[in-house]
């Protein structure tokens, strides 16, 4: 059975934000050492204004399944974050010191926001190509000139 495509991408879209809400969910969890599912839920709130939004808009578009989708995914980010800031908070209590977070000393925090940023920048501007790699093809190009986007991608997953 094939799903349409608008189920499809908002089933997707819904994957992809519960993975990064669980992730940071986790990390303030981490970070707070204490009532983690409670500081984590309202760092939810932001995604859940997102996802509010995006029910409201698929009233006036008629998409039915965007509907759905994001209408289910309010209580589902919710849950999902107030869950993982408490599994965040029980790792960081039972496997590490209260000085640390997750082992790494709060100082290197710091000095990592660089080369965080400038990677995520390395990966944003890649992205565009990653995009005309996947559809290219469909347009008409030729093989060695897809296969060269996508060969591309190699450079944002090297270490600097």
């Amino acid at each position: 059975m094939k799903l349409p495509n608008g189920i499809l991408g908002a089933f997707l879209f819904l994957l992809l934000s519960l993975l990064a809400t669980s992730i940071a969910a986790v990390l303030a969890g981490a970070i707070v050492k204490s009532r983690g599912g409670v500081v984590a839920a309202k760092s939810a709130i932001p995604i859940t204004i997102v996802w509010i939004e995006i029910f409201f808009v698929s009233l006036f578009t008629g998409t039915l399944a965007s509907g759905a989708v994001s209408l289910a995914a309010v209580p589902l980010t919710i849950l999902f974050s107030s869950y993982c800031g408490n599994v965040g908070e029980r790792i960081q209590r039972e496997y590490y010191s209260d000085t640390t977070i997750f082992g790494i000393y709060p100082y290197h925090f710091i000095w990592m926001v660089f080369p965080l940023f400038v990677y995520s920048m390395m990966t944003a501007a890649w992205l565009p190509y990653l995009v005309d790699a996947l559809f290219h093809n469909g347009l008409g190009a030729s093989f060695s000139e897809t296969l060269l986007h996508l060969l591309s991608l190699i450079y944002t997953l090297l270490p600097f």
